[in-house]
């Protein structure tokens, strides 16, 4: 997101095929990466691992940007915050579809959706807490 780059334009960057698919659920965290590809997508996003998960680790540590927020979907389905709606309509689909009630995000899914409703990942924490 920092270098605004598609998620195309990364994968064009990586030494080893990769479909934007699983580099989504990377992003996601449906899906885990090994240690090599952390550090293929590192060099390919031309930063260093060290220095990126010295960012995650601050995020992590910081109240702002949770390790995992557990969302209560029902509720955030409902919610009716004109910057929630795409949030809104992943929520109401993942009720119908999973008969789920509530769902643990892990940062990259906050990321995920807060990119979805535009928003800074800090607020979109901010609003899902005060919801």
């Amino acid at each position: 997101m920092r270098r605004r780059w598609t998620r195309a334009q990364l994968v064009q960057r990586l030494p080893v095929e990769l479909s934007a698919q699983a580099l989504a659920s990377y992003e996601t965290g449906t899906r885990s990466c090994t240690v090599v590809r952390f550090v293929e997508l590192c060099t390919a996003l031309e930063t260093s691992p060290h220095d990126l998960l010295e960012r995650v680790h601050d995020q992590v540590s910081h109240d702002d940007h949770p390790a995992s927020l557990k969302v209560d979907l029902t509720h955030l389905a409902l919610d009716d915050r004109d910057a929630l709606s795409p949030a809104r309509r992943w929520a109401a689909t993942e009720v119908a579809r999973h008969a789920a009630t509530s769902r643990d995000l892990d940062l990259a899914a906050l990321e995920s959706l807060a990119s979805l409703c535009d928003v800074p990942t800090v607020e979109l924490v901010r609003m899902l807490r005060t919801d």
